[in-house]
């Protein structure tokens, strides 16, 4: 008998489509509110000590999308920038109606970001990854395990041990930059040489015909990792 082989590719496909059709309505709804938002925090470049790129829109809301859906509460990010995607993951917490906890770290910047949402957001300004982690160690009790974890930095090597203690065996995990040799690309290759997150699958960043659909002519370079015990197979 053979076998129904289902490649990643379109088991990310079939992924993305779900995510977002959970937050479809919430586009209708909140489209303006969130994309003033997300423009707003450009203003904030002239305080940045290191100037550097940020996320597309069809990123951003991919973001706010995963907090929407997975409704972690409490969620971790390396590389905070202007805010775009923590405030991004934010809102969707907000949305879902599940205000989250956040941490967010920026290695090179100090950038205060403006409080725009219930979710309690803790940041780390000019604060390596492995500071952060470590510090959350230090304060955390061990039930209290992050749930979403964006990566829009490179990880160190020190990192990744500290990952396995703060973050929960199901952390659903975000890749920015994951293409060609970029640091999304990097990052998951170092995950999967030390064994770290091992059984989660990859989930392709979003094909751009999956993101027009939606209104997005832009493209997202957000790649996931999800654990197998947060896919099923269902009736309908």
């Amino acid at each position: 008998m053979r076998t129904i082989d289902i490649s990643i590719r379109l088991l990310s496909e079939a992924v993305w489509k779900r995510i977002l059709e959970a937050s479809a309505y919430r586009l209708v709804e909140k489209k303006e509110k969130f994309f003033e938002t997300m423009a707003s925090l450009e203003a904030l470049r002239r305080h940045a000590e290191y100037d550097t790129g940020s996320i597309s829109t069809a990123s951003a809301w991919i973001l706010y999308s995963l907090s929407f859906y997975f409704r972690p509460q409490r969620m971790l990010e390396v590389g905070t920038f202007i805010g775009r995607s923590a405030i991004a993951l934010a809102m969707g917490s907000d949305d879902a109606g599940t205000p989250a906890e956040l941490h967010t770290c920026d290695m090179s910047n100090a950038i205060e970001l403006p409080r725009v949402s219930a979710c309690q957001v803790r940041q780390y300004p000019r604060t390596s990854s492995t500071a952060m982690f470590t510090k959350i160690l230090g304060e955390r009790r061990p039930e209290k395990r992050f749930e979403l974890l964006h990566v829009d930095g490179r990880l160190q090597e020190e990192d990744f041990p500290l990952l396995e203690q703060i973050c929960s065996p199901d952390v659903v995990v975000a890749l920015d930059d994951f293409e060609g040799t970029e640091k999304g690309v990097i990052n998951l290759v170092n995950l999967r040489n030390r064994n770290v997150m091992d059984s989660h699958l990859l989930i392709y960043p979003c094909p751009e015909p999956v993101l027009r659909q939606f209104g997005f002519y832009d493209h997202s370079t957000t790649a996931l990792l999800v654990p197998q015990s947060q896919l099923r197979l269902t009736a309908q």
